[in-house]
């Protein structure tokens, strides 16, 4: 049996894959992440630890540690959807549609550390050794297997007198949807304290500009920002650690209210403060991926020169700072895009905003439905005519027949 230690440059999830095939562990024909821990388990029972036999992974009650409650878990009835050529696959068959926001809480952990390892998060306790389960990745059990020193890792993890908020999660690498809808958001228990100089958030190295504009916007400079690499860790007086950071409830917590304000109040009026006088009202938008490397719409200038008669403008994203990217959305009474990470940005959208989201057929998330609901935004679904295959689903490129387009969707644009 292979008993060495897994490189660094190992993906988690490719890690798991591993183990589980040297432990004899079966796996499913597809890829689920619900199942990691079981399958770490099993691989625990099974094989010895090749690296950091010390550490061990404790739930915060066994630790001692403090939950502070911030929101109450809520469900909400949303708006109905509008299909307009069939469900996409992805909403699932139910007719009534709720979002459900967990519950919000915050771990206190003193003198703890915040590590990334194998593009996971890992959250110690003062002993040096626990991992604190409930807030650290459901990968964590990894790091029993892969070639790193953790002992060494955390004596050279510098000390923060201050309070550290860590945010990033198992999602890697960088993507503007999470970044925005998920990670942002845990810092919205802070209020005016993101701004104390004793406050610090931990994320992944800054490597987009939109990462810097919007902890800006929510009261961080670059001064009090760790961007903490892989297989590199901090200690700090006080960690507050976000109870979502484990389980990700995608996206902006199923649609919670506080959390999209929060967003609103920081960088929706953040935005709007900007960009507000150069940005149109009442603009009708068609949110092209014709700049894309992938998942884009083939006869993308057809149905932008279609749309046009109706009066929408077509915009690409990527050339647009974050702040011109909400305002426009704020600002909009119309949006149409492919499925893509942009539609983020419907989190700024004012109430009564008019969406038609453009569905590939073999991929999809009604991520965005859910924002949009929540913000009382009529929203509608099309299934793209026809798909342009590309080895991974969500990479498919697709044609959108833009006559049946417009007939089954001319009413709503």
């Amino acid at each position: 049996m292979n008993t060495l230690p897994l490189p660094r440059q190992f993906g988690k999830v490719d890690a798991v894959l591993e183990l589980g095939n040297r432990a004899s562990i079966p796996m499913a024909d597809e890829w689920n992440v619900g199942r990691v821990s079981e399958i770490l388990t099993k691989v625990r029972a099974a094989l010895s630890p090749s690296r950091n036999e010390q550490i061990v992974v404790s739930s915060a009650d066994e630790l001692g540690l403090k939950w502070m409650p911030i929101h109450s878990a809520t469900t909400r009835n949303l708006t109905p959807m509008i299909f307009t050529n069939g469900r996409p696959e992805c909403f699932g068959g139910q007719d009534r549609f709720t979002a459900f926001s967990p519950e919000f809480k915050v771990l206190s952990v003193r003198n703890g550390y915040i590590a990334h390892c194998f593009g996971a998060a890992l959250v110690m306790a003062s002993d040096d050794n626990s991992i604190v389960r409930d807030v650290s990745s459901r990968y964590s059990r990894l790091c029993q297997y892969y070639d790193f020193d953790a002992s060494t890792m955390l004596k050279d993890a510098p000390f923060i007198d201050g309070t550290v908020i860590p945010i990033a999660d198992d999602i890697r690498p960088l993507n503007f949807c999470h970044w925005l809808v998920d990670w942002l958001p845990r810092l919205g228990f802070l209020g005016a304290g993101a701004y104390k100089p004793s406050v610090y958030v931990v994320t992944t190295p800054l490597i987009a500009r939109f990462q810097i504009d919007s902890l800006k916007m929510c009261g961080f400079d670059e001064s009090r920002v760790i961007a903490l690499e892989d297989f590199r860790a901090v200690r700090a007086r006080e960690l507050l650690v976000p109870s979502d950071l484990r389980d990700i409830p995608h996206p902006i917590h199923k649609g919670a209210p506080w959390a999209l304000s929060w967003l609103r109040a920081t960088v929706g009026m953040a935005s709007i403060m900007q960009i507000n006088e150069n940005v149109r009202r009442h603009e009708k938008l068609y949110v092209s991926r014709a700049d894309a490397p992938r998942r884009k719409v083939v006869n993308d200038a057809d149905l932008a020169a279609a749309l046009a008669k109706f009066g929408y403008r077509s915009i690409e994203l990527s050339g647009m700072s974050l702040a011109e990217q909400a305002t426009r959305f704020a600002y909009a009474s119309h949006i149409v895009s492919l499925h893509g990470a942009g539609l983020s940005n419907l989190a700024f959208a004012a109430p009564g905003t008019k969406v038609i989201e453009i569905f590939p057929e073999r991929y999809g998330t009604p991520a965005f439905a859910v924002i949009a609901a929540s913000l009382e935004c009529p929203y509608a679904t099309y299934i793209a005519d026809k798909t342009v295959a590309a080895t991974t689903t969500n990479y498919d490129d697709v044609v959108v027949d833009v006559t049946r387009f417009l007939e089954l969707c001319g009413h709503l644009i």
